[in-house]
């Protein structure tokens, strides 16, 4: 759909802002708002019970735009602050804005409050009040917009915390028609991007339903093979089921030359700009190494350690961690690399690595390794935990038959998933650029929505 523009248009004075209509005025925030602070608390006086209060974590990565606490679970505070602190209970239509962040990116993260419930503003926070005559959903949409978010992104200061200040979003200049306007453009914001926050969850579950469909190939094929007539026999292993009576169950260490830990402790007094390549936890990701990232370590570091040296076509597996158990088999471009806080394993002549790679990736081997995995915060694996794992033993000439299909069905399931990544990325980036053109006048939706009205 393509969208007229305003009939004039004159300069905003604001570099990355351009032309605004005519009849829209440039204001500062400090026009516009009253600001003040959250609760002086911290995560220690949140509880169970009393009044919601919503802090700068939930605003970076649960209940940013907007908050309610009718639909958002929130913690709360005591009752008391009602009557010790009372500035910093919210209004519907109120913002807040996390006053620190970990990336410049999230500089001028907020939330705005959609409920006429009590709210506390908690720890972290900056309260801005809209003065009445303002729409508080437009404002919202504005402060969502890439070119107002500039503004408060090049006033923050800040190497590992980016902070903003009362003084920064008061400086803050927006743009404003009326306040029907206002209410028309929020109003068909709200209707549009609705619309695409439907097409994108449609995409997400379909991702989700591409995930699944992989592990049930992956793990059907790695326990009962490509023969749907092939006679079964129980593995005598509950979380195996029955497999193919010609294949024989085992330990996993039994078609392992080795199982080994890798370098254990953090080699940073040998990390070099060229040598060894060196694999760690993040470089395995999806069942391959990511070589795009890679540390190294100087030679003669890596040859004390030629006991832990990588060959190609070993399996690595992360050992602690939340992708705890994820594996990798070694390409020919790694061999003899080294590799840090991984598990070892070199498949003995019967077994062909790609197969026990799927096995340990999907299915079985998965519910395997969360079944003994230990650590509650830090999920961990050991050497002996992978030895013992039970595992199967198809011929060599039938694994390399299952590998064969499995990677060819696995690239389909693959291509259609990074479809709908795709498909997600660029619905996003219609979201934003629809609601910068809205805001900044850039386009006249006003039409659009009288047309509904009236229909």
């Amino acid at each position: 759909m393509s969208f007229p523009k305003y009939p004039k248009y004159k300069p905003s004075g604001v570099e990355w802002l351009g032309d605004v209509p005519e009849h829209w005025d440039l204001k500062p925030l400090r026009s516009i708002f009253n600001f003040s602070k959250g609760l002086t608390i911290t995560k220690e006086d949140l509880q169970d019970e009393g009044i919601s209060c919503v802090n700068y974590g939930e605003i970076h990565s649960k209940y940013g735009f907007r908050v309610d606490p009718t639909i958002h679970p929130l913690r709360c505070v005591a009752t008391e602050y009602q009557h010790s602190n009372p500035d910093a209970l919210l209004r519907n239509g109120d913002f807040v804005f996390a006053d620190t962040s970990e990336d410049l990116e999230g500089s001028g993260n907020f939330t705005h409050l959609t409920s006429n419930q009590p709210v506390f503003a908690g720890y972290h926070t900056i309260i801005g009040r809209p003065h009445k005559g303002v729409c508080p959903l437009f404002l919202a949409y504005q402060f969502h917009s890439p070119v107002l978010r500039s503004q408060i992104q090049s006033h923050v200061k800040g190497i590992k915390v980016f902070s903003i200040s009362q003084a920064i979003l008061k400086s803050v200049k927006c743009w404003l028609p009326s306040r029907d306007e206002q209410s028309a453009i929020a109003s068909f914001l709200d209707r549009e991007t609705s619309k695409i926050d439907s097409l994108v969850g449609e995409q997400r579950r379909l991702i989700e339903l591409l995930k699944e469909k992989r592990q049930a190939v992956i793990s059907h094929a790695v326990t009962k093979g490509l023969n749907p007539n092939a006679p079964l026999k129980p593995s005598g292993i509950q979380w195996l089921g029955d497999v193919p009576e010609h294949w024989e169950v085992l330990a996993f260490r039994r078609i392992m030359s080795r199982v080994v830990v890798g370098i254990a402790e953090a080699a940073t007094h040998a990390y070099a700009d060229e040598g060894v390549p060196i694999v760690r936890s993040t470089n395995i990701k999806s069942g391959v190494i990511d070589q795009s990232d890679m540390l190294f370590v100087n030679p003669a570091f890596a040859e004390k350690l030629d006991s832990k040296a990588l060959h190609a076509r070993d399996i690595v597996t992360t050992r602690t961690g939340a992708n705890v158990g994820v594996s990798a088999v070694v390409p020919d471009s790694l061999h003899l690399s080294q590799c840090f806080t991984l598990l070892i394993s070199s498949p003995g002549p019967e077994a062909n690595p790609h197969f026990y790679n799927y096995f340990i990736n999907a299915g079985p081997g998965r519910i395997y390794i969360e079944i003994t995995a230990w650590g509650s915060g830090q999920p961990n694996i050991s050497v002996p935990i992978l030895q013992e794992m039970h595992t199967i033993l198809p011929p060599l000439d039938e694994q390399e038959r299952i590998v064969a299909f499995l990677d060819v069905e696995t690239a389909k399931l693959d291509a259609l998933t990074t479809e709908a990544e795709r498909a997600i990325e660029l619905l996003q980036e219609r979201r934003t650029a629809l609601i910068s053109a809205a805001v900044t006048g850039k386009i006249d939706v006003r039409q659009f929505v009288s047309k509904e009205a009236v229909g």
